[in-house]
């Protein structure tokens, strides 16, 4: 039987110097044990109705008060798409990005977060020693490389 292919949406919350990245820490109950406690880029599985930019406006009303929520979601817009294969897991990756202000930034880190252990601003140049999953690591790395050739 073929694996359902699955798509996942992803939000990348930066400013506009994209030096600074708001992401999620996995809390110690993520069903993935091997990424408890790691950070990621907010968002989820598309659902079967849902169309990408449905699927990353549900998800970060999922994962953020409603007026943190809109901040990110007035300020999103598709970037890329990876499609990424692996026995385990077929996906294929959505990317969004929502450029902010680092004043809107320094605020939604304030707000206590719905899922995951914490929110947290991360800098680019602690990417490098920052525990992020794998996967996530790999989008981040091709959306550093995509905002590097574009200016």
């Amino acid at each position: 039987m073929d694996q359902e292919k699955k798509e996942v949406v992803l939000a990348i919350i930066t400013n506009k110097e994209r030096n600074v990245f708001y992401m999620q820490q996995k809390d110690e109950t993520y069903f993935r044990t091997e990424y408890r406690l790691m950070f990621t880029f907010f968002g989820g599985k598309i659902e079967d109705s849902e169309n990408p930019n449905e699927a990353i406006q549900r998800e970060l009303l999922e994962e953020f008060d409603s007026k943190v929520a809109e901040i990110i979601i007035k300020n999103l817009k598709f970037v890329f798409s990876i499609p990424y294969e692996n026995k385990k897991e077929p996906k294929k990756f959505q990317i969004f990005e929502s450029i902010l202000s680092n004043e809107e930034i320094n605020l939604i880190s304030k707000t206590k977060i719905k899922e995951g252990k914490k929110g947290l601003i991360i800098k680019k140049e602690s990417i490098e020693s920052t525990q992020i999953i794998p996967l996530i690591k790999m989008v981040l790395d091709k959306y550093l490389k995509l905002i590097q050739k574009s200016k």
